[in-house]
């Protein structure tokens, strides 16, 4: 402190014609130069205490970010943005350290508004990486959800697969054909018709079955041999084999004749007494427009009765005798002989 007021002392001796030596007082600038100099050094000391610390905080700054881009990384989700913020603060952190090294007390303002432009670049860098880690959820959602719809179609086409299976799925039809003793009958023709358009025919063998090979459905089977009525019945496939049994009865051979020939018409011719007419005339007649060009014509018998031959229909028979008014009537021969009583009543 001597040296000092020594060398303000020599000052003012070289020039005391000096306002500030006149007046008694050391030059400012030497005296602001020396009292400043500790203030200065302990503003430097400041800085660099805050940039390390700075340095520090973004150091752990950085290490969270980076288990975070690996956890992000486990789960799918890109770290380049994790990575690339990281460096940035890093590479802030390195200029920041040279800046300390080269600047005085205004550098410490600069560091810290590269402090607050890193921090505002590691906000971006963090929104980039929400927004990197919503699209990609966004994203693993639509493949989640592309997955369910590919689950769906494929459990759709396997049931369709299914059901057109078991709708081609064919099963065995046995038709077992007996008379109405119940022996079987060889040679009979067997007829399925129905389900998808199904129109088979077969004969049975010696045992009187047939088999068929049907899909799933309603069908009618009719069986018909020869000596037989045909006989017919349905049956429903559903999943399964079925087994039917058709009887055939027996044609009557009289009745068979009877149908295809002649049968016996028989007109008994009485008054109103009762009394059988000997001598009335019987005729027989088609019930058709022809019926007046085809009658027959036949004379009564003691009995008062006329027999007349005729196939199966419709006809007039007609009596007349003297002294009685003429009498009609229809009849209809259906398979049987007919009988029929015609009164006369007196003029």
């Amino acid at each position: 402190m001597g040296d000092t007021i020594g060398a303000i002392g020599f000052s003012c001796a070289r020039d005391e014609s000096s306002r500030d030596c006149a007046d008694g007082n050391p030059s400012e600038s030497v005296i602001d130069t020396t009292v400043m100099s500790p203030n200065a050094r302990q503003q430097g000391s400041d800085t660099r205490s805050i940039q390390s610390s700075i340095q520090i905080l973004l150091t752990v700054v950085g290490v969270l970010l980076l288990l975070t881009g690996l956890v992000f990384a486990a789960s799918g989700v890109s770290i380049n943005s994790a990575i690339d913020s990281v460096s940035d603060r890093f590479g802030d952190s390195s200029a920041g350290d040279d800046d300390e090294d080269e600047g005085d007390g205004d550098d410490g303002d600069s560091d810290d508004g590269e402090v607050e432009e890193a921090d505002d670049g590691g906000d971006e860098d963090d929104s980039d990486e929400e927004s990197a880690a919503d699209d990609t959820d966004a994203d693993e959602s639509d493949d989640e959800d592309e997955a369910d719809d590919e689950d769906e179609a494929d459990d759709e086409a396997d049931d369709e697969d299914e059901a057109d299976d078991e709708q081609d799925e064919e099963h065995t039809l046995t038709t077992t054909v007996e008379n109405d003793d119940g022996d079987e009958v060889e040679d009979a023709t067997v007829e399925v018709e129905g389900g998808p358009g199904v129109n088979a025919e077969t004969t049975t063998d010696d045992d009187g079955e047939a088999a068929f090979s049907i899909e799933d459905g309603e069908y009618t089977v009719t069986a018909s041999a020869s000596g037989y009525e045909a006989a017919e019945d349905s049956v429903d496939i559903d999943g399964d084999d079925e087994e039917i049994t058709l009887e055939l009865e027996a044609e009557d051979d009289d009745d068979e004749s009877d149908d295809a020939g002649l049968h016996t018409l028989t007109t008994v011719v009485e008054d109103d007494d009762g009394n059988s007419l000997d001598n009335a005339t019987v005729e027989v007649a088609d019930d058709d427009f022809f019926g007046a060009f085809s009658g027959e014509d036949q004379e009564v018998d003691d009995d008062g009765e006329a027999e007349f031959e005729r196939e199966n229909g419709e006809y007039i028979v007609t009596a007349d005798a003297d002294g009685y008014e003429e009498a009609e009537d229809s009849v209809d021969i259906d398979g049987d002989d007919e009988e029929i009583t015609l009164e006369l009543e007196a003029e």
